[in-house]
């Protein structure tokens, strides 16, 4: 059977509904609310969907780019493949920083959220076309600021990031490496 709203389709279904749930336990639980339509490109009448989707998650699950005084720990997304779901954060380098310094600061509860989840980060410099995807369930090397300037005097850490890991933005070359990752 093939499934058409307007000029979309698909054999397998779909649903406009919202969808809700949530992801952990104890302290780590995170809700998250998405919807298949925002979520798939269609190409073609005869397109399928693909087998990962991301989700929107955390503070930013019901709303869009946030003001910088209200961003909270909570990752961006989860993303799955096969049954098997991972918090993912999205962050953006518009200057070029992170290549040049090969380090990132992120915000004390940031880095610590993302570590106690499990989480994937995946940063992206349009400046350089590059982008980076860490699991951070990992170890790094990192250094405790406890008042830095651009986040407002508030503690961060300084994180190194391993040599080599920017590479050449390619969505084909990022999509199988956050599926492999999942």
């Amino acid at each position: 059977m093939n499934y058409t709203v307007g000029k979309i389709s698909n054999e397998q279904g779909f649903s406009s509904n919202s969808h809700t749930g949530s992801l952990g336990q104890g302290g780590s639980v995170m809700e998250y609310s998405y919807n298949d339509l925002d979520h798939v490109k269609w190409d073609k009448p005869k397109s399928k969907a693909v087998p990962a989707i991301s989700v929107y998650a955390g503070a930013d699950k019901g709303r869009g780019i946030l003001l910088n005084t209200k961003v909270s720990a909570s990752s961006d997304f989860i993303v799955s493949n096969e049954g098997k779901r991972r918090f993912l954060e999205l962050m953006s380098d518009y200057t070029g920083y992170w290549a040049r310094n090969g380090k990132m600061e992120l915000r004390d509860s940031k880095f610590k959220r993302l570590q106690e989840l499990n989480s994937l980060f995946l940063g992206v410099s349009a400046i350089d076309n590059k982008f980076i995807l860490l699991d951070m369930g990992g170890e790094f090397e990192s250094i405790f600021i406890p008042s830095y300037s651009l986040y407002g005097g508030k503690s961060a850490y300084s994180v190194k990031l391993p040599e080599q890991s920017m590479k050449v933005l390619d969505f084909q070359v990022l999509a199988s490496e956050i599926i492999s990752k999942i």
